[in-house]
């Protein structure tokens, strides 16, 4: 008997998540999670943008600083 205890519950568990899983929104319930998406995928697109704007201003501005260190070395060690 105990054997059968514990896949019937395991049943029953499983029933109940899939029925409450399957429970149907409305269609301007729907829309609006859509919405909310859309806002979500635009504010996470912009965020991508300027954190790629501002990587890509760095890495050009990154050689020109090292390459003045590098000019100006030979002058310092002529000093």
């Amino acid at each position: 008997m105990h054997t059968l205890t514990r896949p019937l519950i395991l049943l029953c568990s499983l029933t109940l998540l899939a029925a409450v899983g399957c429970v149907q929104q409305t269609p301007a319930q729907t829309q609006a999670d859509i919405d909310q998406a859309a806002a979500r995928g635009a504010r996470d697109a912009v965020t991508a943008r300027e954190e790629s704007d501002r990587r890509i201003d760095d890495a050009q501005r990154g050689p020109p600083r090292k390459e003045e260190d590098v000019s100006h070395a030979p002058a310092a060690s002529d000093r």
